[in-house]
């Protein structure tokens, strides 16, 4: 079982455990066919030892999924159970959460939030899942209630093994799922602590404890978070190179070229040369791709750096390769972008390199 299908069962015991109102919705964002339903029908089923009951929330009708009204005498109304409805302990199954009607969300809140619809609750000893293609769309207050997992295409055991090869080999062609943007929410942090109790070993897992901070909090707040969960107060650069996937992560989260600049130079100072420099040039990339501005400031904060504030910064011995290649990087990202930038980096170019001659 992999790192994502592994946080979804948990966070359905942790449902189970403590209720619904301290814990999370499991949220799995995947493609369409990309075997949710087979996956939450088959293997949760059976490590639950629950039934299935699937609600597909698209295109239904408000009183479908919450029950028909109907009124008693004395013009009492009362609403039926709903025909999805069941009285035993069950796992249940909203898909399609990001397409249900606007009129169902202040009801589908109240059910991922209390586990009741209509003022009728749901068996006790039931846990709540849902299912959504790649999409925004949800709003805040739902998201805070939801665990976002992204949800790959897995070996479903089929005996026809020519079309386990065949979905195998158009799967691989599928981009990586893209989570929606989590709202932030400090309860949140109190949810991990609950997420605790079904595995205490929880942030000694760098990998398992970056997807489920991924799926509660927005992107730029992952890295911050789960340094202060690692007893960090600083960012420890040298481990952050070592972790591709945080690493990845961290630039992600850069926002200003500023910032940008001021992590590059950290980097540069623990960088040893037998390492790739991949990840800088992402660093360098992110700026080039919406203001070239940005870039060319980039370039020359980095290089006047190098050049002019190496006795400034601690006295670190730089990697004077790799500036020059992501130098050279830089360069040949900004060349095309006009004339008058690539005269200034010609001009730039040649000033850095009689300083260095000196």
């Amino acid at each position: 079982m992999d790192v994502n299908k592994e946080i979804a069962l948990e966070a359905c015991k942790v449902q189970q455990d403590i209720g619904l109102l301290d814990s999370k919705i499991p949220v799995l964002v995947g493609k369409t066919s990309s075997g949710k339903t087979y996956w939450i029908q088959h293997e949760l089923a059976d490590k639950l030892e629950l039934p299935v009951v699937k609600i597909l929330l698209q295109n239904e009708q408000a009183d479908e999924v919450l029950g028909y009204p109907k009124f008693m005498g004395n013009d009492q109304l009362e609403f039926l159970k709903p025909a999805w409805w069941t009285d035993t302990p069950s796992i249940f199954f909203f898909d399609e959460l990001d397409k249900s009607r606007d009129e169902l969300h202040a009801s589908i809140l109240t059910l991922l939030r209390e586990g009741t619809i209509r003022g009728r609750a749901l068996p006790k000893g039931s846990v709540i899942i849902c299912a959504m293609n790649e999409s925004d769309y949800l709003s805040d207050p739902l998201k805070a209630r939801c665990l976002f997992l992204p949800f790959e295409y897995g070996q479903r055991g089929i005996e026809d093994r020519t079309l386990t090869q065949v979905s195998d080999y158009l799967q691989s062609f599928v981009l990586p799922v893209e989570l929606p943007t989590q709202a932030i929410v400090p309860e949140n942090l109190h949810y991990l602590d609950k997420y605790q109790s079904i595995d205490p070993n929880i942030l000694s897992n760098n990998n398992k404890l970056r997807s489920l901070c991924y799926g509660l909090f927005p992107p730029k707040n992952v890295l911050p978070i789960m340094g202060i969960l690692s007893k960090l107060t600083d960012l420890d650069y040298v481990q952050l190179i070592k972790d591709d996937k945080l690493l990845d992560t961290f630039i992600k989260s850069i926002s200003t070229v500023h910032d940008g600049h001021r992590h590059f130079i950290e980097f540069l100072k623990v960088w040893d040369d037998d390492q790739s420099t991949r990840q800088l040039d992402e660093l360098v990339t992110k700026f080039s791709d919406s203001n070239a501005e940005d870039l060319v400031k980039f370039y020359e904060l980095c290089h006047d750096a190098w050049l002019d504030d190496i006795p400034n910064i601690g006295n670190h011995v730089f990697n004077k390769t790799a500036v020059k290649s992501l130098g050279e990087h830089m360069r040949y990202i900004l060349r095309d972008l006009s004339e008058d930038v690539d005269t200034k980096l010609q001009e730039s170019s040649i000033s850095w390199d009689e300083k260095d001659a000196k």
